[in-house]
């Protein structure tokens, strides 16, 4: 599986060990640490930890939260 990093843009792989996970995972290029959620190997959830903004996959609904 393919993840997107939303800090620097480089995509990166990822093992079958992801396949329904939720945690943290590091961009090995930018080094920053990201919260994933994944359901049956797809993307449900990434975002930067502490962020508001959030990013769902394209079969969901985009919510962007500003503020707080």
């Amino acid at each position: 599986m393919k993840i997107n990093c939303i800090a620097c843009g480089h995509n990166f792989e990822v093992d079958e060990a992801y396949h329904d996970y939720e945690g943290l995972v590091r961009c090995w290029v930018c080094g920053t640490l990201l919260e994933v959620t994944t359901v049956e190997g797809s993307i449900r959830r990434l975002r930067l930890p502490g962020a508001c903004q959030q990013v769902q996959s394209p079969q969901t609904e985009v919510r962007v939260v500003e503020g707080a």
